[in-house]
């Protein structure tokens, strides 16, 4: 029997219940076998040091099988996709520490495209990073063509790789993007990357549009998922037809797109038409199915006998079903509806819904990086810009904090107190504040003790200055011996001028001038402070008998009593607690300023710009400071109520000069006491000063002496060309020796300062200084100080990791005439 025209439209709606055709993926790219660790190795002695490059041995061999392991791969399965995504991932890593190139970590990366087999060589990581992410997708890609699409699950899965698939394309194309030296490859031309996501999106939202025709969902439903599935495969047919494209891609990829664009759109208008003869447009219907009509008729004459036959059979079944369904409608309106057609041109275009995106790369955040012991000198030097950045402002607060400190002293010893109050408690004999005072410095041997840390100061900076001098000298002596050759050859001293070259280290050597003479200027304080107090802290230090000769005794003290002085006493304790807390505060902000290290987080934030990172990470300081602010604010208060209570305290007591001398000496006992405090802090504080500065200068006397070096090599070679006899002419068979490079390359870009000890922001050793010297081992700057040597610590600055010559440094390297000194021990 006949089917009904029920049974007919029914089945031109939902004919898409047919399994689909073999999908399209992509061939991964192929490579040759690429040495990477010997260039890095070489890089990591040069810019490093031997030692690190030996450390990192293990990992550089895993690396180097990781790669072939990744060559090697033959499947398409989840465990080729994770080995691929892996390596990407090292590699990814490794971008953010070395600088891959053909100057400087020299690794030339080898990959055939997938279209023509063409090869092409790059020295860049970001080449090898878009190939290795491509074979990542191309993996993704036939693992998504590969699912049954029979079943739900296997549509499902298919629909995921797809996505992801259309992510790592996407990846691949910003990678290229960002680094245009990539696209020399033909497959990794932006129209072709393009083209790939394209096709991955348009093929995953058909596996969606097949799970819901499979659920029977509403038609008009269907027809927006199969309007967007149209829309993504003109966009592909369109790429692939560009002139990039065109005469690259197999010619059935072009085929089977502008075909599915047909397919499709006819598809489109077959759903479009449900709900319309129920709504009684039977005219609209009839227009959207000749229109169906017209982009299958199309499909089919652009059948080949290369046509995939799965599709040959697709496009052929739509169009019978739409051509009988057109026929069936056509003579049910001319004989019973009557409905006016409306032309193509006044119907509603069918609205697209997408559904799928590119799904993100997985997360690499959990990576372990064998390389994260060496920080890059870009991190190092953003780093380092914090570090200034932030030691500026914990120099202000704690500048704001000593300003404190010293107004609340002035203040009550303005007032006399608190001796005057230790004088009515105590009229005769020791005070029991002033007996705890004397046993501390008697205990600690304090005269002894400051007279030791000031001569060891005194050493250290004496040391200091002659390093920073001595080494300055020596660049002055091969400045006047350069300039003296050059008088004396005249034009043929052909060679940089040294003052040319040394620019950066006579920066440097000024920039240290200026901090030795402000150590030198704080040292002067501290010997004036000693000095005020000297006398004073050797009579706690002798102990009661001495102290008892200098207090005088005041029996007649009448007129004002304990009970008078409580609410003093009071505010006095508050003040002294409210200074404890201050230098609580002080400690607090230095530990987290010496424990401030940014560089992984700079590291792993590359994305980001650093001033948006220094900005955020400077607010975990606030919160101290607005305690030090809200303390400020409060001493303020208290002293102003100490300064009513005491004159409430003088006015209500007669004192006769005993008691006023008495309550002097008291006070200028307790000032001594505060002196010694400080002075044992501000000397310790700049023993470490000195100490670690030792180890800077140690370090700028090592580059001064390295260029230096280089500059005598080069010069031994120039005087060697000039005394000897002018060449002959050379034979016309004689093939012209290349130049020998110069031993000093002034090209090269200067050293910059080298980090100091209050800052440290990196274990990595510097750079060698000046190319053609041999490469040395610095060691890493000493641990930070709890806080610079006041007024003006060193500011931190990084070591420059410059790129080695041309014909690459030695590795490792001969023993230098110059060997480092290793810094002197810690004072005790």
């Amino acid at each position: 029997s006949k089917p009904s025209r029920h049974e007919i439209y029914t089945s031109a709606l939902h004919h898409a219940d047919r399994a689909p055709y073999s999908m399209l993926f992509s061939e991964r790219k192929k490579t040759d076998k690429v040495d990477i660790s010997e260039g890095l190795r070489s890089y990591i002695c040069s810019h490093y040091s031997d030692s690190i490059a030996n450390s990192h041995l293990d990992a550089l061999t895993s690396l180097n099988q990781l790669r072939e392991d990744v060559r090697a791969i033959s499947d398409k399965s989840d465990v080729a996709k994770d080995l691929l995504f892996r390596y990407y991932t090292q590699l990814s890593l490794l971008s953010f520490r070395f600088p891959f190139a053909e100057s400087s970590v020299r690794v030339q990366f080898v990959w055939y495209d997938v279209y023509k087999n063409k090869k092409a060589t790059n020295f860049s990581i970001h080449f090898e990073r878009a190939s290795v992410l491509y074979n990542y997708a191309a993996t993704l890609s036939q693992l998504a063509a590969s699912q049954q699409k029979s079943s739900d699950d296997g549509i499902k899965r298919a629909n995921a790789y797809f996505q992801a698939a259309a992510g790592a394309f996407q990846g691949v194309r910003d990678i290229v993007a960002e680094h245009p030296e990539c696209s020399q490859a033909m497959d990794l031309v932006p129209e072709a990357l393009q083209m790939l996501t394209t096709l991955m999106l348009a093929q995953a939202q058909e596996c969606f549009y097949l799970k819901a025709a499979r659920d029977k969902m509403k038609d008009a439903i269907i027809s927006k998922l199969v309007a967007q599935v149209g829309d993504y495969y003109e966009q592909v047919a369109s790429l692939l037809n560009g002139p990039a494209l065109k005469s690259l891609v197999d010619r059935t990829w072009h085929a089977q797109a502008e075909i599915l664009v047909l397919h499709y759109k006819s598809l489109a208008q077959v759903k479009g038409c449900a709900g319309l003869p129920e709504a009684m447009k039977y005219g609209e219907q009839i227009s959207r199915l000749r229109l169906a009509l017209g982009f299958a008729t199309e499909a089919k004459k652009k059948l080949g006998r290369g046509t995939n036959l799965e599709i040959k059979e697709a496009v052929e079944h739509n169009h019978a079903l739409v051509d009988k369904t057109l026929m069936l409608a056509e003579k049910d309106n001319d004989t019973i509806y009557h409905d006016p057609v409306p032309p193509d041109m006044k119907l509603d275009a069918i609205e697209k819904k997408p559904i799928v995106k590119p799904t993100p790369l997985p997360d690499t955040a959990a990576v372990e990086d064998p390389f994260s012991t060496i920080v890059p000198y870009q991190v190092q030097e953003a780093a380092v810009r914090y570090a200034e950045t932030r030691d500026n402002m914990v120099r202000s607060e704690q500048r704001a904090l000593a300003d404190l400190n010293e107004l609340a002293r002035a203040t009550l010893s303005s007032m006399n107190l608190p001796g005057a109050i230790e004088a009515l408690e105590a009229p005769t004999g020791i005070p029991p504040a002033l007996q705890s005072k004397i046993n501390e410095v008697r205990n600690d041997r304090g005269m002894q003790l400051v007279t030791e840390l000031m001569e060891t100061l005194s050493t250290l900076s004496t040391e200091d200055t002659r390093m920073l001098k001595s080494a300055l000298v020596e660049l002055d002596k091969e400045e006047k011996d350069d300039d003296a050759l050059r008088a004396a050859h005249g034009g043929r001293w052909q060679r940089t001028p040294s003052h040319t070259l040394t620019g950066t280290l006579r920066q440097e050597g000024a920039k240290f001038s200026g901090n030795l003479e402000h150590a030198i200027k704080s040292d002067s304080f501290v010997a004036k402070k000693f000095q005020e107090h000297s006398a004073y802290i050797m009579a706690l230090q002798t102990g009661e008998g001495e102290v008892l000769k200098l207090l005088p005794a005041n029996d007649l003290i009448t007129g004002t009593t304990l009970e008078d002085v409580i609410n003093l006493k009071r505010y006095l304790g508050e003040l002294d607690a409210l200074v404890a807390r201050r230098e609580a505060l002080r400690t607090e902000l230095s530990e987290m300023s010496n424990n401030d290290n940014i560089a992984s987080k700079l590291l792993a934030q590359q994305h980001r710009s650093h001033e948006d990172v220094f900005e955020e990470e400077l607010r975990k300081y606030n919160d101290i400071k607005s305690q030090l602010r809200t303390n400020a604010t409060t001493q303020e208060s208290l002293l102003e109520a100490v300064r009513v209570e005491n004159e409430r305290f003088v006015a209500g007591r007669q004192q006769d000069s005993i008691a006023q001398r008495r309550e002097q000496v008291l006070q200028a006992l307790s000032n001594a006491h505060k002196a010694y405090t400080e002075l044992k802090a501000n000397l310790r504080e700049g023993i470490q000063f000195y100490t670690n500065f030792q180890e800077i200068l140690s370090q700028f006397e090592r580059k001064c002496k390295d260029f230096i070096f280089a500059r005598d090599q080069e010069k031994q070679d120039l005087l060697e060309q000039l005394s000897a006899p002018p060449p002959q002419a050379p034979q016309p068979s004689a093939q012209a020796q290349p130049a020998r490079p110069p031993s000093y390359s002034p090209q090269q870009p200067p050293a910059q300062f080298y980090p100091t000890a209050p800052s440290p922001v990196s274990q990595a050793p510097s750079a060698p200084p000046y190319p053609g010297v041999p490469p040395r081992y610095h060691p890493p700057a000493p641990p930070s100080a709890p806080s610079p040597y006041p007024p003006h610590p060193v500011p931190p600055r990084p070591h420059r990791l410059m790129p080695p010559p041309s014909w690459g440094p030695p590795c490792p390297p001969p023993p230098h005439p110059n060997p480092p000194r290793p810094p002197p021990p810690p004072p005790p």
